[in-house]
């Protein structure tokens, strides 16, 4: 049976500095994944495949801007350098107010793999609810979106 239930963590604060004298951009090098990987008590939910958000929490909430699969592990694709470029130009834009935060949607237990089409079917899920909070979602799927009809996994799933 296939796994269609998910448990969402987070949200987990990352840790950044503000290179040079402007002190408005906050950077994620490689320090601060490190950091990230030993200070955020993730368990073992770094080795799972999964969804990730990546959001800024501000003084109402948070805002998703990017929403990722990974389907090897979370440790090996949420931070890899395309996503860091995308994560940077959301703190630019955001660079006054806001604190980079990471939410992980992962299987319970000792699961770790997720089938492919569930997995799909999970991230254009996610993407269409952050659409609703944040219409300018770095990530979007547009063919997708504009084909799919999307079935919502009820309140005890995700």
């Amino acid at each position: 049976m296939p796994i269609r239930q998910f448990i969402t963590y987070g949200p987990y604060v990352i840790p950044f500095h503000c290179p040079g004298e402007n002190k408005k951009i906050k950077h994620i090098g490689k320090d601060e994944i490190k950091t990230f990987w030993e200070n955020s008590n993730t368990g073992n939910i770094e080795t799972k495949n999964g969804c990730y958000i990546f959001a800024m929490q501000a003084a109402k909430g948070y805002m998703p801007w990017y929403v990722g699969q990974a389907r090897k592990s979370l440790k090996s694709e949420c931070f890899t350098k395309d996503k860091i470029t995308k994560y940077l130009e959301v703190t630019v834009r955001m660079s006054k107010v806001g604190t980079p935060v990471m939410f992980f949607v992962v299987p319970p237990d000792n699961k770790k793999k997720v089938p492919k089409t569930i997995l799909n079917d999970l991230e254009r899920f996610l993407i269409h609810s952050a659409l609703n909070k944040n219409p300018k979602l770095i990530k979007v799927i547009v063919n997708e979106l504009a084909q799919d009809s999307y079935k919502s996994y009820g309140p005890k799933y995700i």
